[in-house]
C-alpha cells in the first residue's frame, strides 16, 4: 500500500517531466521547415534545400516568399513576390517542387501594384490554382497548360474581399465574399464554388455569411466558417460539406483555423479554442479570458492584449501560441484542452508573428522572418 501511494504521488511529477521537454534548440535568420527529410530554407535573398548536409537546390532570388504544401505534402510551392520600390506592376514566381525537393516547374504571372494579388493553392498532383478576388477569375496550371475561367460574368470592382482557395486532385473550392458590408447589413454575401479540373464545370452555393473567415480541406470534407450580422450583432457559424457540396454538419461558432487530431476537430477563434466532434458539436473549450464559465481559464481578467495567435497539432497534443500583455507564450494542451505546461518565449514580438509549424518532432515558430525551433 505504501508503495502504491508513493507511485500515485510521483505520477504527476513524472507526467510533467514527460511533457515539459520543449526547449529552444535553434534560431536561424530565415524560414525553415522539413518535409520528407529535406530541410527547406529561404530568406528574402535566396532559397536553399538540403538533406543530410547535401545541397539539393539553391537559388539566389530576391523577394518576399511564402510556402504551401499540398494536402498530403506530395508537392509544395514557394511563391516569390518581387514587390517594387516604385509604383509599378510586379512579378510573382510560383516554384513547384515534389516531395523529393526536385523543382518541377515555375509559374510566372504579373500582379498590379497596390491592389490585392491572387491567392494560390496546390494539389497532390502538383497542379496550381490561382484565384483573383478582383475579377473572380480562376487560373489553373499544371506545368504546361494554362486554363482560365470566370466564376461570375460581371463583378464590381472591390478591394476588400475575404477569399480562400483549396483544391483536391479533381476539384478546386473557392470561398469568397462579394462586397464589404456594414454591421447594419445582413444580406447573404458569400459564395462557395466547386470547379472541376477537367471539365471546368462550376457549382455554386450561396452562403449566408456577411464575412467568410476560413476554408479548410480536412479528411475529405470542406469546412468553412464565417460571420453573419444580425441586429447589428456578429454571429458565427461553421459548416461542414462533403466534396460533393452536401451539407453534413454545422454549429453556431466561428473558426479562424481548424485542425484535426485523433478523430476530433479543434477550432481557434479570438480568445477561445473549441474541441468539436465529427458533427461539429462542442465537447470542450479552452478560454483565454476569465468568464462566468471558468473553463480552463489561466489568464486573470482585466489584462489587455491577450489573444491566441495560432494552434497546431504536436504529437498527441495541441501546441498553442498566445500573446500575453505584449509577450509570447507557448502552451501545450492535451486533447481535453487542459494545460500540460506553459513556456514563456522571451524576446519574440507578437506583432511580427508569422506562424507555427510541426516538423519532424520539432516545433517551429516564425517571427519576423526568423525561425525559432523547439524540441
Amino acid at each position: 500500500m505504501k508503495l502504491l501511494l508513493l507511485i500515485l504521488n510521483i505520477l504527476p511529477v513524472l507526467a510533467l517531466a514527460q511533457t515539459e521537454i520543449l526547449n529552444q534548440v535553434e534560431e536561424v535568420p530565415y524560414y525553415y521547415t522539413v518535409n520528407n527529410g529535406f530541410e527547406i530554407k529561404f530568406s528574402s535573398n535566396e532559397i536553399f534545400i538540403s538533406k543530410v548536409n547535401q545541397n539539393f537546390y539553391s537559388e539566389e532570388i530576391k523577394g518576399k516568399k511564402s510556402l504551401k504544401f499540398s494536402h498530403s505534402k506530395k508537392f509544395f510551392y514557394i511563391a516569390i513576390f518581387d514587390f517594387p520600390s516604385d509604383k509599378s506592376d510586379y512579378q510573382i514566381d510560383i516554384k513547384v517542387f515534389n516531395d523529393l525537393s526536385n523543382l518541377i516547374y515555375t509559374y510566372k504571372l504579373t500582379a498590379p501594384f497596390d491592389l490585392p494579388h491572387p491567392i494560390f493553392s496546390i494539389n497532390d498532383e502538383g497542379k496550381i490554382a490561382s484565384f483573383n478576388p478582383l475579377n473572380f477569375k480562376l487560373t489553373l496550371f499544371d506545368g504546361s497548360e494554362e486554363k482560365t475561367i470566370s466564376l461570375e460574368k460581371e463583378v464590381e470592382f472591390e478591394m476588400e474581399r475575404s477569399s480562400f482557395v483549396e483544391m483536391t486532385n479533381s476539384d478546386v473550392y473557392v470561398l469568397t465574399s462579394l462586397k464589404p458590408l456594414t454591421i447594419e447589413e445582413n444580406e447573404s454575401n458569400a459564395f462557395l464554388y466547386k470547379i472541376n479540373l477537367n471539365s471546368l464545370s462550376i457549382e455554386r452555393e450561396i452562403i449566408d455569411y456577411s464575412i467568410p473567415v476560413s476554408l479548410s480541406l480536412i479528411e475529405n470534407s470542406i469546412i468553412l466558417s464565417g460571420i453573419k450580422f444580425q441586429n447589428m450583432v456578429p454571429n458565427g457559424s461553421t459548416l461542414k460539406y462533403d466534396l460533393e457540396l452536401n451539407l453534413n454538419a454545422s454549429n453556431n461558432s466561428s473558426s479562424e483555423k481548424i485542425i484535426f487530431l485523433n478523430g476530433s476537430y479543434y477550432s481557434k477563434y479570438g480568445k477561445f479554442i473549441y474541441k468539436l466532434n465529427y458533427n461539429l458539436a462542442q465537447n470542450d473549450s479552452y478560454e483565454l479570458w476569465e468568464s462566468s464559465k471558468g473553463v480552463h481559464s489561466d489568464i486573470p481578467s482585466g489584462i489587455d492584449g491577450n489573444r491566441i495567435l495560432d494552434i497546431v497539432p504536436y504529437k498527441n497534443s495541441i501546441a498553442v501560441l498566445i500573446e500575453e500583455s505584449g509577450r509570447v507564450s507557448l502552451y501545450m494542451l492535451n486533447q481535453n484542452l487542459e494545460i500540460e505546461f506553459k513556456k514563456s518565449l522571451k524576446n519574440l514580438d507578437p506583432n511580427k508573428f508569422e506562424g507555427i509549424n510541426e516538423m519532424g518532432g520539432k516545433l517551429a515558430v516564425y517571427v519576423n522572418s526568423r525561425t525559432y525551433v523547439y524540441r
